[in-house]
């Protein structure tokens, strides 16, 4: 029976099968790109296949595309970041200490820091990266009896190869009218979960072309299916299509709570007009692949031009030659000759010419400029008689200075998913779930920020271990922020500079050092590697912090006139301030000249 419509509505079937030609075309976009093959490429260099010929010789190369992306995700991601959250209203203060502490928690959980390392690895190869963040939800029974049967947050990278746009976006995703995402998944799974897929025949092959997987040295017993997630803006509606298929397998209206794509995508060097970015690894692409072919040269001819001798026949027996091209220490080689010297010589073959080795300095310091890591940046340079300490601190920051670009673009990607992970959170857990998981977090940060502080509205009983807050304590409006810096590490040298900073800041405060400068200290003292050191400096504030509260109550008992036993406690108070102060410095002088703890 033919399908009924109304006269100027697409039937369900031209509906899904305009879908299918849309992503059609969004992929010979992707796949018709000047760089597609490119990225291609960089990805097999990344894992170190070059196939650099020499003659007749597969050369071995230095493996500079590995090099530049491990130096630069090490750089960049070194330890997950800290996500601040600050109200915009008065009165929110609670609601933010929870969130803060709800999100730092989940991106731990959820191993974030995993899924944007690969990102960064896609940003450095092929110019951009993709993140998704979202909720899934299994639900069993009729929608009169709907069950929840298991309910999860997911904040995952989202492969290159499997994000398709409109052909006519500009700024994916800010300007997309619509978004898909590839889902692969095996047949019978598919088929179990939707069971009008029966008749659906799958691939083996779905990351190959029919070519590339007929040169496969291997084959797989397991067929695939290929969904497709297509996001529209313009209606607000999200579809699930598979290919080969012409109905809806779900269509469901754009989530109330989400006012843009659950894509998020890392992006270093954005080109005017384009909807692709650039690829740094594309930027220096040929000084790699020239400077390999050099080296391939060189080690061609070094193993073409091995040391070869001339001998005349029978001057030696087959053993005594054995025993020559062995080479073995002390050997005694026996001949017949009364002169050797006139029957054995060595070829003599020209030298590399010595331009070949300037070409490799100028290509590398060309690919250093190009992608602003130097040999330093990597592990590759040290100190030598020639170049101060004070040169290579000059390089550093240069390299620094134009790193920090990279930096701060991370930086803002990671806001953005948090951003979208707290969207998640707040719309899809309740207030129980929240504060069973703020409880658990190691930091604390509840009972800290709801101790003597007015505008909190959130409150934590100690005897019963249970946080109390009402649901609009998170409802309020924050911005989420990425901590600047926490993502990088931080050198012996920088974490001496801020230290002393942060020491010279405290000492023009009142005792004790305020809670923040404190955490800021501790935090510092943790890279010096000296144990205990952090500890020891916490107890003493907390010792001056109880010497100043002795000062209070000795001005209380001055009020009631009982100035001897005010007199005392103010000259211990001054005492144990004075004492503790000079302590806690020593400590930290002690750090920075790098002694032992039994020396502090």
């Amino acid at each position: 029976m033919a399908e009924k419509r109304t006269e100027g509505k697409k039937t369900e079937e031209q509906e899904v099968r305009q879908w299918h030609e849309r992503i059609a075309t969004a992929k010979k976009f992707l796949q018709s790109n000047s760089d597609y093959y490119e990225w291609e490429k960089f990805i097999r260099w990344f894992k170190g296949e070059y196939n650099i010929q020499a003659g007749n010789v597969t050369v071995p190369v230095i493996n500079e595309t590995f090099a530049f992306v491990d130096a630069d995700v090490s750089l960049m991601s070194f330890k997950n970041p800290y996500i601040a959250v600050n109200p915009r209203l008065a009165g929110t203060k609670g609601g933010a200490a929870i969130l803060e502490a709800w999100l730092n928690y989940t991106w731990r959980e959820l191993d974030i820091k995993y899924e944007t390392d690969l990102e960064l690895i896609d940003g450095d190869l092929i110019g951009h990266g993709w993140h998704k963040t979202g909720y899934n939800v299994k639900a069993v029974g009729t929608d009169e009896q709907l069950k929840i049967e298991d309910e999860s947050i997911y904040s995952m990278r989202a492969s290159w190869r499997d994000v398709v746009f409109d052909v006519g976006s500009k700024k994916p995703p800010k300007d997309c009218r619509w978004m898909a995402h590839r889902i692969i998944k095996p047949i019978d799974d598919l088929k179990e979960e939707f069971p009008q897929l029966k008749m659906l025949s799958g691939i083996r092959h779905p990351y190959f072309t029919e070519k590339e997987y007929k040169d496969l040295d291997f084959k797989t017993d397991i067929v695939y299916g290929v969904l497709w997630e297509a996001w529209d803006a313009k209606n607000r509606k999200i579809h699930l299509i598979a290919e080969d298929f012409f109905k809806y397998l779900s269509s469901k209206p754009w989530p109330e709570h989400r006012d843009e794509f659950p894509f998020r995508i890392l992006e270093f060097y954005r080109v005017p007009d384009e909807a692709y970015p650039l690829s740094p690894i594309g930027n220096f692409s040929d000084q790699i692949e020239e400077g390999a072919k050099l080296f391939a040269m060189a080690l061609n001819h070094v193993k073409r031009w091995n040391r070869q001798a001339f001998m005349k026949k029978n001057t030696l027996s087959e053993s005594e030659i054995s025993k020559y091209k062995m080479g073995l220490d002390g050997a005694i080689i026996e001949h017949t000759s009364d002169n050797i010297q006139a029957h054995l010589r060595f070829a003599d073959y020209g030298q590399l010419p010595p331009d070949i080795y300037v070409l490799l300095d100028r290509i590398a310091q060309q690919r250093n400029n190009i992608s602003g890591q130097p040999e330093i940046e990597r592990g590759g340079v040290t100190k030598t008689p020639t170049r101060t300490f004070g040169e290579l601190k000059m390089i550093k920051a240069g390299a620094r200075n134009r790193s920090d670009r990279r930096v701060n673009a991370y930086e803002l990607h990671l806001a953005k998913i948090a951003r979208d992970l707290l969207t998640e959170l707040r719309s899809n857990f309740d207030v129980e779930q929240v504060a069973k998981i703020v409880k658990e977090t190691p930091e604390g940060i509840i009972e800290v920020f709801t101790e003597g502080d007015p505008d909190l509205k959130v409150g934590f009983d100690p005897v019963s271990g249970t946080l109390k807050f009402n649901p609009s304590d998170i409802k309020g409006e924050y911005d989420v922020t990425i901590a600047a810096g926490s993502t990088l590490p931080l050198d012996r040298e920088t974490r001496t500079l801020l230290l002393r900073e942060v020491l010279e800041l405290s000492a023009a405060l009142p005792s004790p050092v305020p809670p923040f400068l404190q955490e800021i200290i501790v935090e510092l003292l943790r890279g010096y590697d000296i144990p205990g050191l952090e500890e020891s400096f916490i107890e003493q504030e907390e010792m001056v912090a109880k010497a100043q509260a002795g000062s209070e109550e000795a001005e209380e008992i001055l009020k009631d006139k009982t100035f001897a036993e005010a007199e005392k406690r103010g000259a211990q108070a001054a005492q144990i301030d004075s004492q503790t102060r000079i302590k806690e410095l020593e400590a930290v002088t002690s750090a920075l000249n790098g002694k032992k703890k039994d020396e502090v």
